[in-house]
């Protein structure tokens, strides 16, 4: 009897530690997808950067400093080999990305000018669409470190060198609606 206990224990504690880990690697996968659709997004939003530079060194109400980061920004977004230096980069092309809109709004003009509007709404879309792609990114992250830190299961993420993954945040640029 206390064999029979012991044995069916045994094999409880297996399928609970198979479907456990088989829920963290799903997660952790889950975290990985989400980062390559946030990248790319990101890339997306970044390809849209020369044209806005190129466009912005007509307006004379914009700093030169101003359009040659901005041209600059997205190869400085595609070199950043870490998550943090991805965030500093990605927060430094919002800034940027607020001034170049701050300085549009006071230019009844740009406003008026068809081709920039197109542009604007393109590089609204885009970040539309890379605000998305980090919150899902967000939430994939929550959901595998809540899991990957509750115990036993830190063991097994542990044994299976899945470790936490860290959180991408940046500032909108742009505003929701145009």
């Amino acid at each position: 009897m206390l064999v029979s206990f012991f044995i069916g224990f045994m094999l409880a504690l297996v399928v609970i530690l198979a479907v456990a880990c088989r829920k963290l690697t799903a997660l952790y996968k889950a975290t990985q997808t989400a980062w390559l659709k946030l990248d790319s997004r990101l890339k997306n939003r970044g390809e849209l950067l020369p044209l806005l530079a190129l466009s912005a060194a007509a307006w004379p109400e914009v700093d030169r400093a101003l359009i040659y980061a901005l041209k600059n920004l997205r190869e400085d977004c595609r070199q950043a080999n870490t998550l943090p230096r991805r965030i500093a980069c990605e927060k430094e092309v919002t800034c940027k990305l607020k001034q170049i809109f701050t300085a549009v709004q006071n230019n009844t003009a740009l406003q008026q000018d068809p081709p920039f509007i197109k542009l604007q709404r393109t590089l609204i879309l885009a970040e539309h669409h890379a605000e998305r792609a980090k919150r899902r990114y967000n939430n994939a992250v929550r959901d595998f470190n809540t899991l990957a830190h509750t115990i036993p299961l830190n063991l097994l993420a542990a044994m299976f060198e899945l470790s936490p993954r860290e959180y991408f945040d940046f500032q909108e640029s742009l505003p929701k609606s145009h």
